[in-house]
């Protein structure tokens, strides 16, 4: 069983638009057998920014799981569901999951 916790902040800047985003997360990871590990992340998140259509800082929660399978040492299967539809980025294509 393994534990990481994090906390970043970010601001980015383009044209007339900006954001500021902070995210607090919570990794575990179980090892399950020599050969299965279960991994998980949990984001609390936090995103302001200076659009007129914007009614102050949004909180948003986004969360991963994944599962690890090792049939030999060289082949692995692996499964991962990843949600960040209830978060306030506008830009969602990322995943801190591989982040130790």
């Amino acid at each position: 069983f393994k534990m990481n916790q994090s906390f970043s902040l970010s601001t980015s800047m383009g044209g007339n638009m900006s954001q500021t985003t902070g995210i607090y997360s919570n990794f575990t990871s179980y090892k399950l057998s020599e050969r299965i590990n279960f991994s998980t992340g949990l984001h609390l998140i936090q995103s302001q920014n200076n659009l007129s259509y914007s009614l102050g800082p949004q909180m948003g929660i986004g969360y991963e799981l994944g599962l690890e399978y090792k049939f030999r040492p060289n082949s692995i299967f692996s499964l991962q569901v990843i949600n960040y539809s209830n978060s306030p980025i506008l830009y969602r294509n990322f995943s801190a999951f591989n982040v130790p």
